[in-house]
């Protein structure tokens, strides 16, 4: 007996248009945060899986995972002058189901994830301080800084001649729902580099 795919095509319909708004506004909220901070858009990149295939490489012997750059995606912002003492950087490192973040090799298949209810979407910001010494570029000290184990366990090191020290806040993207959540999660990435480092510069744009 064939199967009717009519039902199943409609729900892949209506998951496409899901996908574009959810993606418009994670791509919206992750610039308002940079904006909020006072930098500006450095560059960006997939955090897990590679870009989507070039013009002639054949996306069949590809992960189908790599046409969805943004399910875990990193945006990169960053003040107007190069590092220095006292300037710090910001990364939006955005996961849409962490109930991937555990599955293991190139193609992980979602049917193995945990129940999607008992997951979240999440938007982990990133900073990266300089307290000590100055650097040419923001993209050479973040390629070699180490990511935060953790919300609570900040990494401390020296990287390209500058003493680093690298944060890292999480936020359900449940709980940024309207502006004011939004401000309120830049004025605590904003407090928590503060008290770690008392010396950096504050940038705050037009909140």
């Amino acid at each position: 007996m064939s199967r009717d795919l009519a039902p199943v095509l409609e729900n892949v319909r209506k998951a496409y248009r899901l996908l574009y708004l959810y993606q418009r506004r994670v791509l919206d909220l992750s610039e308002a945060v940079g904006q909020k901070l006072g930098m500006q858009f450095a560059w960006w990149g997939p955090a897990r899986f590679d870009r989507p295939a070039k013009d002639y490489a054949n996306p069949a012997q590809r992960s189908a995972w790599e046409m969805l750059p943004l399910v875990e995606s990193l945006i990169s912002y960053c003040p107007p002058a190069s590092p220095a003492s006292g300037q710090w950087m910001l990364t939006v490192y955005h996961v849409a189901d962490s109930g991937s973040v555990r599955a293991m090799g190139p193609e992980p298949d979602p049917l193995a994830f945990p129940a999607a209810e008992s997951c979240r979407s999440e938007l982990k910001l990133f900073t990266i301080i300089v307290r000590k010494g100055n650097a040419d570029d923001w993209g050479a000290l973040w390629d070699k800084t180490e990511y935060p184990k953790d919300d609570t366990t900040p990494w401390i090191g020296t990287v390209s001649g500058c003493d680093v020290l690298a944060l890292l806040r999480t936020f359900d993207l449940a709980s940024l729902g309207d502006e004011t959540a939004l401000e309120a999660a830049a004025h605590a990435l904003q407090a928590a580099v503060v008290a770690a480092y008392p010396r950096a510069q504050v940038y705050m744009g037009k909140l």
